[in-house]
């Protein structure tokens, strides 16, 4: 088993069986005999392969594990999930507009789980809910615009993981597709009909990177980004309003600063 696969399950097993992470003497302490409750979530788990652990046989001397550290780490078995979720806070620097737009909190729900690939990178997938955020900008530089921007996930957030036990923290390297979508617009309180569909013609491709905290409440400060804005369609009800559209929003050098708030790890899907 590779550092990270061992990693990856002490976590996982950490957060769905109560005790897991105790001390050694704690641990002990919780498993011993097989009347209490621990005792019974411990043999439901060693039985699902069809082996249950033989009565006072200390852990790791079967083969079927690995030591890390203090605590005994079981083989992995095939298709363990770990599931985690976040809240979901950030600030956008339009650089067509030079001004910035606060996005209201959202969520991250998502899984880590074993990669393709034998030895290889775990692999991160969830659902990016960002609600409808107000913005304020200044159009050509001096003509105040207000507008309601709005995120449309395209597909699942996709990338890699790399946990670390120890310091209780996870690498991310990853991708979200959003559809930026434009709507209720006035210029110099004047409004603007962009219409119900004024969007990006593609998805803009925003990445997601850095190190989480996996500690319950805590926050962490992802890295910088910088991503591209694509050309709006759809916008006008009038007339044609994806050029000036394009025009003012659309570009490169647009900056992305992201704060992830741990709401539970190890936490059932859809809770």
């Amino acid at each position: 088993m590779t550092r990270t696969a061992a990693v990856f399950t002490a976590v996982v097993f950490a957060a769905a069986i109560p005790g897991a992470g105790a001390t050694e003497g704690e641990s002990a302490t919780a498993g011993e005999g097989h009347g209490g409750p621990q005792g019974e979530q411990h043999d439901e788990v060693a039985s699902t392969d069809g082996d249950s652990t033989t009565d006072g046989e200390p852990p790791g001397e079967s083969g079927d594990g690995a030591e890390h550290g203090d605590m005994a780490i079981p083989m992995q078995a095939p298709g363990i999930e770990l599931w985690v979720s976040f809240y979901v806070d950030s600030v956008s620097r339009i650089a067509g507009f030079d001004s910035e737009l606060h996005i209201d909190t959202g969520r991250f729900d998502g899984v880590i789980r074993e990669g393709r690939e034998p030895g290889g990178p775990l692999e991160m997938e969830g659902d990016l809910d960002l609600p409808d955020s107000d913005g304020y900008f200044l159009a050509f530089d001096f003509m105040p615009t207000t507008s309601t921007v709005g995120f449309v996930q395209h597909g699942k957030v996709t990338g890699t993981a790399e946990l670390d036990l120890i310091e209780q923290v996870s690498h991310v390297d990853a991708e979200a597709e959003l559809f930026i979508v434009v709507s209720e617009v006035e210029q110099d309180g004047i409004p603007l009909r962009v219409g119900d569909e004024c969007r990006t013609r593609v998805p803009a491709t925003i990445p997601i990177q850095g190190e989480v905290s996996l500690i319950p409440g805590a926050t962490s400060r992802m890295e910088q980004v910088e991503y591209e804005i694509p050309s709006f369609t759809g916008c006008g009800v009038d007339e044609d309003l994806d050029p000036l559209l394009t025009g003012l929003v659309s570009g490169h050098g647009n900056l992305l600063d992201t704060e992830l708030t741990v709401r539970c790890i190890g936490c059932p899907p859809g809770l």
